[in-house]
């Protein structure tokens, strides 16, 4: 079985965006909540969602897919 870098694996490639997604949806801070419209504050936690979500998807895609190795 060939080997590919570990960049060119889809899987690391959505493991990254999810973790990345969901780190910035718990590292998130308000500082002023009551100048926070709430609306605005719904459409970031769904995107951060979404994009995580999508990560996830690309990394079990990426898995089933994979036909090489992750080398060095």
């Amino acid at each position: 079985m060939d080997t590919k870098k570990w960049w060119q694996s889809k899987a690391v490639i959505g493991g990254i965006i999810a973790a990345l997604a969901s780190g910035l949806a718990l590292i998130r801070v308000q500082f002023a909540p009551e100048a926070v419209d709430p609306l605005a504050t719904d459409v970031i936690g769904a995107i951060e969602t979404g994009v995580a979500f999508v990560g996830g998807i690309i990394a079990i895609y990426g898995r089933v897919k994979a036909n090489t190795k992750i080398g060095k």
